[in-house]
């Protein structure tokens, strides 16, 4: 869990392909027991950070 406040969000990783199933049920449930739907932000974890070499011969 993180963020504060009116209920914060969660991270979760999962597989690329059980993210529709994923969200079906965690939806499912969360309406359920809050009352409305829930959202869902899909996002994909790039390469990091990296070095940046100068071109300048300083």
């Amino acid at each position: 869990m993180m963020g504060a406040g009116f209920g914060g969000c969660g991270l979760v990783l999962i597989k690329t392909s059980n993210i529709e199933q994923f969200s079906e049920v965690v939806g499912t449930a969360y309406r359920a027991e809050i009352g409305y739907d829930a959202e869902f932000y899909p996002a994909e974890i790039g390469p990091g950070a990296q070095e940046i070499m100068s071109t300048n011969n300083e």
